[in-house]
C-alpha cells in the first residue's frame, strides 16, 4: 500500500516515488467556530429578573452554535485497461492513470457541478506500453460546510437536584453534504456524484435533523 493510512497501491510498484501525492485523507483546509451564550434572561440576569411566571419560562437558557467548513478530500482519478496494456509485471492491476491532456482544466468549464464535477476532456487513455502521467489524488471531492444550533434551558428542583432540557438542530441549514465523484474515466457516469457524505442517520453530513433531551444532574 501507499503507507500512512491510506488504502491506494502504487500504479508502479518498482517506482514508489512516482506516486507521492496527498494522503487520501488530507484536509488542507479547516475551519471550526464554536460559541456558547448565555441569554441575558431570568434570576440575576438583565432582563425578566423579577420573581414570577415569566422568569419561570424565559430564564435560564443557553443558545450553543458549531459551524464547521473545510475542503474536499483528495479523489484519485483513474482507467480501466488490460494487463496486455501495462508494462508487465511493473503494473498493479486496479491503480492505472490516465495521461493528462496538457492545456486542459481538471475543472469543467462553468465550474464543477453535482453532475459533471471533473472534466473528462482533461484526460486520454496511455498508449500501450506506458503508464499514463496523471499524478494520484490529482483532484478533490466537494468541501464540508455545516452549522448546528443547540437550545437548553436548566431547571432548578431541589438544592441537589436539577433538570436540563435541550433542542439541537444538526445542518441548520440542510445544505446538501456530496461524497465523491465516480473518478473511473471508463466508467459512463465520470466525474458525477452519486452518494451523499454520510449514509448514517445522524453525524456530520446527514440532511437536517433535530434532537430533543433531558439530562438530569444530581
Amino acid at each position: 500500500s501507499i503507507g500512512g493510512g491510506d488504502s491506494d497501491t502504487p500504479q508502479n510498484s518498482f517506482c514508489r516515488s512516482c506516486d507521492k501525492a496527498s494522503s487520501d485523507f488530507d484536509v488542507r483546509h479547516l475551519f471550526n467556530l464554536s460559541t456558547v451564550y448565555e441569554l441575558p434572561l431570568g434570576a440575576g440576569k438583565r432582563y425578566a429578573n423579577s420573581p414570577g411566571i415569566l422568569r419561570t419560562l424565559v430564564g435560564n437558557w443557553e443558545m450553543s452554535a458549531i459551524g464547521t467548513t473545510q475542503t474536499g478530500l483528495p479523489v484519485n482519478i483513474t482507467v480501466d485497461r488490460t494487463n496486455a496494456s501495462v508494462p508487465g509485471l511493473y503494473a498493479v492491476s486496479g491503480s492505472e492513470r490516465p495521461d493528462y491532456v496538457f492545456g486542459q482544466s481538471l475543472t469543467p468549464a462553468g465550474g464543477s457541478t453535482p453532475n459533471h464535477w471533473i472534466n473528462p476532456a482533461a484526460f486520454a487513455v496511455p498508449a500501450k506500453g506506458t503508464f499514463g502521467n496523471l499524478g494520484r489524488n490529482a483532484f478533490r471531492a466537494p468541501g464540508i460546510t455545516q452549522i448546528d444550533l443547540g437550545l437548553s434551558k436548566f431547571v432548578s428542583l431541589t438544592e441537589r437536584f436539577s433538570i436540563r432540557f435541550r433542542a439541537d438542530v444538526f445542518n441548520l441549514t440542510n445544505r446538501p453534504q456530496y461524497g465523491a465523484p465516480n473518478a473511473d474515466i471508463s466508467a459512463s457516469n465520470f466525474g458525477v456524484i452519486t452518494t451523499t457524505l454520510s449514509n448514517y442517520a445522524t453525524g456530520r453530513g446527514t440532511p437536517r435533523e433535530l434532537q430533543l433531551s433531558i439530562k438530569v444532574l444530581f
